[in-house]
C-alpha cells in the first residue's frame, strides 16, 4: 500500500511516497514540484529504511534542486517563490558565495557564523528584510560575530541584487557603519585621552573670571582641580568647606543623586561604612571656595545652604550642570562627542594626579572615593589625618602650581643654592610639595 506525505524543504513543494515490496527495504520516490505546487517537476528513487530515509530524503531533496539550478534561480527572479528563505540561493550559490567571501581564517569563521544564521532563519523569506534584522542581535552577543555576518549578509544580498532576485542591498550601508564604528572604537587606543596643561590652563583662567558671579563656574574650577564627582560636587554645603589643624579641606558626607529621568535626592553618606572622605585643598582651591562661601553667606545663606545654586536659588541639579559643562568640554578641549559615561574631568585628574603629583594608586582610590584594591590602604592609613590630609595637598599642589605658572615661564628654576665648606658636608631638602632630595659633598684631599 502506497502511503504518500507533502512537505515544504527550502522554500519548495516536495511530496514523498513510500511502496512496500519484498525485497526488505521500502521502496520510496521523492517529487520535486514547480511553484504552483500542482505540476511534478522530477522525481528521484531509492531504496531505504525508516532510519536511513530522514538523511537520504535530504540528500534527494538537494541533488534535485541541484539539478534545476538555473530554472529554480529563474522563479526567484520572476518572484514566483515568495516565500524562499535565504538558504535557497546560499545552497544554489555556495560556490559564487565562498569566492566573494574571499580567503583566510576570516572566511571560515564568517561561513561559519553564516550557516548558523540561515539555519535559525530558515523559513524566514529573502524579501523579509525586517525579520532578518531582528534576528541578528538575539542571535549574535559580541561586536565580531555582528560584524562578520552584516558582512556577510552584504556579500550575499550583492550577489541577489546582481542576479536581479532584489531591487536593493538593504545591508551594504549597515555593514559599512558597522565596519566602520568597529575601526573608530579600535583607533580610540591610538588618540589621545587626556587634556593637555596649556587646554587646562586656558580652562582655569576662563572659568576664575566668572567663578565670583556665578557659583555653577566655581563648581566647574572644584570639578576639574579635586575630581569629585558629579553628584559629590552638588551635595556640597556651605560647611562641607573645614579646617582641621590650619590645614583646609572638603567634608564629602552628602550627595545630591539624580537618576535619568527623575527627581534628584539629596541623601547622606554613611560614616560607618567610610563612605565619607575628606578632600585635601590646595592654596588655590582653598581661594576659589573661600570667595564662593563668602558670596554665598552674604545671601543670607547658612552654613548647612547648599555650595552651588541655580539661577533661582535652589540646589545645583547634577543633569543641569551636565547640560552646562558639556559645550565647554567640547569646545575648550575639542572633544567632538561629550556624550560620553566616563566623567572626563575625573579622568584627567586621576590623569595628572600620577603623571605630575606622584600619588600612587591607592592614594588617587581615596581622592576619587574609590574603594583601594590593597587591604592595607583600604584600613591603616588615615587619611583623614590632618598631617597626611596636608602632605596630599602639597603633592597636589604641584600640578595646580603648573596651571597657575604661564606657559612661558615653565622650566624657570625656583630654588638656587649656594654654599662654601672646608670639610664634607651633608645638605637635606625638603619642599612643601612631597619632594625630597640630599646632596653629599666630599672635598678632595
Amino acid at each position: 500500500m502506497k502511503k504518500k506525505e507533502e512537505f515544504l524543504y527550502l522554500g519548495l513543494h516536495f511530496s514523498l511516497s513510500t511502496a512496500a515490496d519484498n525485497c526488505g527495504a521500502p521502496r520510496r520516490r521523492l517529487y520535486l514540484y514547480a511553484p504552483d505546487g500542482k505540476r511534478s517537476l522530477d522525481q528521484k528513487c531509492f531504496r531505504s529504511t525508516d532510519n536511513e530515509a530522514p538523511k537520504k530524503i535530504e540528500d534527494g531533496a538537494k541533488e534535485l534542486l541541484l539539478a534545476h539550478r538555473t530554472e529554480i534561480l529563474g522563479w526567484l527572479r520572476d518572484s514566483r517563490l515568495p516565500k524562499a528563505p535565504l538558504s535557497l540561493y546560499a545552497f544554489l550559490e555556495h560556490g559564487r558565495l565562498l569566492h566573494a567571501l574571499g580567503s583566510g581564517r576570516a572566511t571560515v569563521r564568517r561561513l561559519q557564523l553564516l550557516g548558523d544564521f540561515l539555519n535559525v532563519s530558515k523559513i524566514t523569506p529573502i524579501s523579509d528584510v525586517k525579520s532578518i534584522n531582528s534576528l541578528i542581535p538575539n542571535i549574535f552577543t559580541s561586536n565580531q560575530a555582528r560584524l562578520d555576518i552584516y558582512f556577510s549578509l552584504d556579500i550575499l544580498y550583492q550577489l541577489l541584487l546582481e542576479d536581479g532576485i532584489c531591487i536593493k542591498n538593504p545591508f551594504q550601508e549597515k555593514a559599512l557603519r558597522f565596519s566602520r564604528s568597529q575601526a573608530e572604537k579600535a583607533s580610540q587606543n591610538l588618540t589621545q585621552k587626556h587634556a593637555n596643561l596649556s587646554d587646562l590652563r586656558a580652562f582655569l583662567y576662563t572659568f576664575l573670571e566668572s567663578s565670583n558671579s556665578e557659583p555653577i563656574y566655581g563648581a566647574a574650577l572644584l570639578h576639574m582641580l579635586t575630581g569629585l564627582r558629579v553628584y559629590e560636587l552638588c551635595g556640597l554645603s556651605i560647611e562641607s568647606f573645614q579646617a582641621q589643624n590650619g590645614v583646609f579641606s572638603l567634608k564629602i558626607d552628602h550627595i545630591f543623586y539624580q537618576k535619568r529621568g527623575e527627581r534628584p535626592t539629596f541623601s547622606a553618606l554613611l560614616d560607618s561604612a567610610h563612605a565619607y572622605r575628606y578632600i585635601p585643598l590646595t592654596p588655590l582651591c582653598t581661594a576659589i571656595l573661600r570667595s564662593l562661601c563668602e558670596k554665598r553667606l552674604t545671601e543670607v545663606a547658612s552654613l548647612s545652604s547648599p555650595l552651588f545654586v541655580d539661577q533661582s536659588g535652589k540646589r545645583l541639579v547634577p543633569e543641569d550642570y551636565k547640560k552646562f559643562i558639556k559645550p565647554y568640554i567640547s569646545e575648550l578641549f575639542n572633544v567632538k562627542n561629550a556624550d560620553f559615561r566616563t566623567d572626563f574631568m575625573r579622568e584627567n585628574f586621576s590623569f595628572y594626579a600620577r603623571r605630575i603629583c606622584g600619588f600612587i594608586d591607592a592614594q588617587v582610590d581615596v581622592l576619587l572615593g574609590r574603594a583601594p584594591q590593597r587591604t592595607f590602604e583600604l584600613c591603616y592609613p588615615g587619611y583623614a589625618h590632618a598631617a597626611l590630609c596636608a602632605h596630599l595637598a602639597a603633592q597636589l599642589d604641584r600640578w595646580h602650581r603648573l596651571l597657575l605658572t604661564p606657559e612661558g615661564l615653565r622650566g624657570i628654576p625656583t630654588l638656587m643654592l649656594s654654599a662654601s665648606v672646608k670639610k664634607g658636608a651633608t645638605l637635606h631638602i625638603r619642599t612643601p610639595h612631597g619632594a625630597e632630595s640630599t646632596i653629599e659633598y666630599m672635598p678632595s684631599s
